[in-house]
C-alpha cells in the first residue's frame, strides 16, 4: 500500500510541545494574578463595603480591558480596549481622590482641647462610665497634674458639667479639671 499523500498526522515536535504559553498568554497571566493581588489588598483595608465594591469592581474592569487588549486581532479593537482601561483607570484614581477627600472617615475632624487634672502627680483621677456616675475601672485614671484632652462636654442637674476625655477614655467631672494656667479657657463644645 502506498503511503499517504497530503499532510501527514503525526504528533507535533518536540519544541512545539515545549511551547505551551506564549509571550502573550504569559503576559496575561500575569496581569490577572497581579490584578487578584491588588483586589485582596483592597479586601482587607478598612474602608466602607460600598466604596470597597466599587474599588474592587473597577480594578477588575481595568485588569479586563488590558487583557481584552492582548487578545484581539486588530489594532483598532486594541486601542479601544487600551482607550477604555485608561478611561477606567482614571476613573479609579479620580474616585479614590473623591473618597479621601469627602467620605473618608479618618479625615473627619476630631477636635480636643486641654484641660489640666487637678491635685499632684500622685494623686489620681478615675474616669467614669457615664456622666453622672461614680468613677469606674473600665478606663485608665488619669494623674493629677497632667493635662487630658477632651472633645465636649454634657451639664447635668445636681452634678454640673462633666468632659468626655477624648480616644474614647471615659467621663470626668468638672471638680476634677480646670483650664491650664496660663491659657485661656477652651471653647468646649456640648457633645
Amino acid at each position: 500500500m502506498p503511503p499517504p499523500s497530503g499532510p501527514s498526522r503525526s504528533s507535533p515536535s518536540k519544541s512545539a510541545q515545549a511551547t505551551v504559553w506564549s509571550h502573550k498568554d504569559a503576559a496575561i497571566f500575569i496581569i490577572g494574578v497581579i490584578g487578584a493581588g491588588v483586589v485582596s489588598i483592597l479586601g482587607v483595608l478598612n474602608i466602607p463595603r460600598g466604596w470597597l465594591f466599587l474599588g474592587c469592581c473597577a480594578f477588575a474592569a481595568l485588569v479586563a480591558l488590558v487583557a481584552r487588549s492582548f487578545e484581539v486581532r486588530t489594532n483598532k479593537q486594541r486601542i479601544n480596549a487600551l482607550k477604555l482601561a485608561l478611561i477606567v483607570a482614571v476613573a479609579i484614581i479620580a474616585g479614590a481622590a473623591i473618597y479621601h477627600q469627602w467620605f473618608d472617615p479618618a479625615r473627619a475632624s476630631h477636635a480636643s482641647y486641654p484641660l489640666q487634672v487637678g491635685g499632684t502627680d500622685v494623686q489620681i483621677a478615675r474616669p467614669s462610665d457615664a456622666p453622672g456616675a461614680p468613677p469606674g475601672y473600665d478606663y485608665p485614671p488619669v494623674a493629677g497634674g497632667s493635662t487630658v484632652q477632651v472633645t465636649c462636654y454634657v451639664e447635668l442637674s445636681g452634678s454640673g458639667k462633666w468632659y468626655w476625655i477624648y480616644g474614647e477614655q471615659g467621663w470626668l467631672p468638672q471638680a476634677d479639671v480646670s483650664p491650664i494656667p496660663g491659657l485661656a479657657a477652651p471653647a468646649i463644645p456640648a457633645c
